[in-house]
């Protein structure tokens, strides 16, 4: 039965192909003002810009041209992008080797993230990934330093040191409905862990990790469509 779903979607895709159904266009450094070949990560924002990070320079695209940003634009000492997150406010948080700067639409600027935690401490460090929960919370994993979240009605910042879980190496998190998250880590298995990451215990699975991440992120997106804090409503796409 398998072998017989694989090959209809196999000729289904040859048949559109075949069609013309899709129009690719291959952008690259040789025909565009595209920063860099290698591409760490992609986004679509509520303006509808296309965001491209890349291993040097952020770039972003109106569906005609490229605009590029390097590192004396962005004010870190690193455009090694690996994550951007759109937060409610519509501003882009972007994650780079060297930490955290926001993309401030109504200022057109970008303004490097430098705030204190309640740790006295700083994101400095290479950045893997960054979340907004249904409360407008900012979520950021950073290499070496543990968990910040920042919260943006009392602009306080919370870090949560590898040291305090017991572990280190975090990669990704979902959080569910319930407040609670799973978290992924660099060759390791799945872990839960209440709100205040009081406790991180492993979780035993059937399935691959990021099988199991991609479904849950699925459905706690689904859940947030209700919550209180929702993000900017799409608006005028410039990208054609």
């Amino acid at each position: 039965m398998k072998k017989h779903l694989i090959s209809l979607l196999a000729a289904l895709i040859l048949h559109h192909a075949a069609a013309g159904a899709y129009d690719f266009t291959h952008i690259t450094t040789k025909n565009s003002a595209l920063s860099y070949d290698g591409i760490t990560t992609i986004m679509q924002d509520s303006r509808g810009f296309i965001w491209i990070g890349t291993y040097k320079g952020l770039n972003r695209y109106d569906g005609h041209s490229m605009k590029p940003y390097f590192k004396e634009d962005i004010g870190l000492n690193s455009d090694f992008i690996h994550v951007i997150t759109e937060d409610a406010d519509g501003n882009l948080w972007i994650g780079t080797d060297n930490g955290v700067t926001i993309y401030n639409y109504s200022l057109d600027r970008f303004v490097p993230f430098t705030m204190l935690s309640d740790k006295g401490s700083t994101i400095r460090n290479k950045v893997t990934f960054i979340m907004m929960d249904d409360n407008c919370a900012i979520w950021m994993l950073v290499n070496n330093q543990g968990c910040f979240s920042y919260y943006p009605e009392s602009g306080k910042l919370k870090n949560t040191s590898y040291e305090e879980v017991g572990m280190s190496g975090f990669r990704k998190m979902v959080r569910c409905p319930d407040g609670n998250f799973y978290i992924s880590r660099y060759h390791a298995d799945l872990y839960h862990t209440d709100s205040l990451m009081t406790e991180v215990i492993p979780v035993r699975l059937n399935t691959p990790p990021e099988i199991f991440l991609q479904t849950m992120k699925s459905k706690v997106s689904s859940d947030a469509k209700t919550a209180s804090c929702t993000s900017p409503a799409p608006r005028t796409a410039s990208v054609s």
